[in-house]
C-alpha cells in the first residue's frame, strides 16, 4: 500500500505530479474481473448445493455458518470494489486530517492531498486500506460467531469493522506523514512504508 509523495519546488502544483497505481486498464479488464466474481459465486453455490444433496437440510442448518463463510472467497465485483476504495480513501483522509488537527499540525488539504512545507502527500488507492478492512471484517465475523452469543451484538461488531478500519488507516497515514515531514521523507518508501499496516492492524485487533 502506498501514499504518493511529491516533494520539492513542484509540490505546490500537485495536480501535475499525481501518482497513479498503475497503467490505465481497459474496460474489458473490469469485465473480466466481474466474470471471475460470477464464476467463483457459481462454484460456491455448487458446493453448497452438493452439500445439501449429500447430507440433507438438517446438516445444512448445522453447517450454515461455515458454508456462508465461503462467500468471502468471492472476489469483490469491480464496480463495488471501486466504490469501496473511494469511500475508504476519503474516510482515511478525513481521519488523518482530524489527527493532524488534534495535534496542531499545520497542513493544507486539497481533496486527497495534504500539503506541508516541501512535501505533498496524496492518499492513493493503494493507501485506502481495502485489504486490512477485509481482514478486519473477516476477523470480526469469526469473533462474533465464536465469542458472542447474541446475534445482534455480533452484527454490531461486524458493522464496526468499517469505521475502525478507516480510523486505523488514518492513524497510519498521519504517523507516516509526520515522520516523512519532520524526520525523513524516506519513511514513505521501503519496508517501513509497506509493513506499517501490520502493527496497526494487530493493535486495533
Amino acid at each position: 500500500m502506498q501514499c504518493c509523495l511529491i516533494k520539492g519546488p513542484k509540490a505546490k502544483d500537485w495536480r501535475t505530479n499525481q501518482c497513479f497505481a498503475g497503467k490505465a486498464q481497459p474496460i474489458s479488464h473490469l469485465y473480466r474481473g466481474n466474470q471471475l466474481s460470477r464464476l467463483v459465486f457459481g462454484v460456491v453455490l455448487m458446493w453448497v448445493g452438493a452439500f445439501v444433496s449429500f447430507f440433507g437440510a438438517r446438516a445444512f442448518r448445522s453447517a450454515l455458518f461455515p458454508l456462508l463463510f465461503l462467500l468471502f472467497a468471492i472476489p469483490i465485483p469491480a464496480p463495488l470494489l471501486s466504490k469501496t476504495i473511494h469511500l475508504l480513501q476519503y474516510g482515511s483522509a478525513d481521519a488523518a486530517g482530524a489527527i493532524f488537527n488534534l495535534f496542531g499540525v499545520q497542513v493544507q488539504r486539497q481533496d486527497l492531498v495534504f500539503l506541508s512545507p516541501g512535501v505533498a502527500i496524496r492518499v492513493a488507492e493503494e493507501c485506502s486500506g481495502i485489504r486490512s478492512m477485509l481482514a478486519l471484517l473477516i476477523t470480526t465475523v469469526l469473533a462474533g460467531h465464536f465469542f458472542l452469543k447474541s446475534k445482534v451484538r455480533a452484527l454490531i461488531l461486524c458493522a464496526l469493522a468499517l469505521p475502525i478500519a478507516i480510523i486505523k488507516n488514518g492513524m497510519r497515514i498521519a504517523t507516516r506523514s509526520l515522520l516523512a515531514v519532520y524526520v525523513n521523507p524516506g519513511y514513505l518508501y521501503g519496508n517501513l512504508h509497506h509493513y506499517t499496516g501490520i502493527p496497526f492492524f494487530w493493535w486495533i485487533s
